[in-house]
């Protein structure tokens, strides 16, 4: 009763963790290079392991000698798939897969002072904030966004310096001339 109770519970928490901050439904979410998985073996801690997905789309599990590919599945997918890749080396594991996803990458130019700032977003929500309210395009893990914010100067913003300075010895000329 204890085992299943625990089991319930780590199969809710997984679930509360494979899903993306946003509206975007967890089937939605497909893993890519550069997104993090932790794999908890239950009752076995020293098969635990941490894992950024290679380029290539692959991770190395405990046990299992052959590197293998998890790129393009769901996180629900790569859990059981995990699940029986380490089931064929220990009987009937428990399995906790947790997804730290790749970030998104905000690029802002800011027209005024022609700046760049590059910001990292660690969610989708985080990435929304940093693109501002006008950006309508959807936002995925991974994404590189370019913004431009403010305005372009105008030709007073660029010269307002100079035209006082032209101002003030057109005036000190008056003066001395008087």
């Amino acid at each position: 009763m204890k085992k299943t109770i625990s089991i319930f519970l780590i199969t809710i928490y997984t679930s509360l963790c494979f899903l993306p901050s946003g509206s975007h439904a967890v089937a939605q979410y497909r893993l890519a290079a550069g997104d993090t998985l932790e794999i908890l073996v239950l009752n076995k801690p020293e098969l635990n392991t941490k894992q950024v997905i290679s380029p290539n789309g692959k991770i190395s599990l405990p046990l299992v000698p052959e590197r293998v590919y998890v790129a393009t599945m769901t996180p629900n997918e790569a859990q059981e798939f995990i699940k029986a890749e380490i089931g064929k080396y220990l009987h009937n594991p428990d399995i906790v897969v947790n997804l730290t996803p790749r970030h998104i990458y905000v690029i802002q130019h800011f027209l005024k002072t022609d700046t760049i700032v590059n910001k990292d977003a660690a969610t989708i929500d985080e990435a929304r904030s940093y693109v501002g309210k006008n950006y309508t395009k959807e936002i995925h893990y991974g994404d590189v966004i370019y913004v431009d914010v403010g305005t372009t100067p105008t030709w007073w913003d660029n010269n307002w310096v100079a035209v006082i300075a032209a101002l003030a010895v057109i005036v000190s000329i008056g003066v001395n001339l008087r």
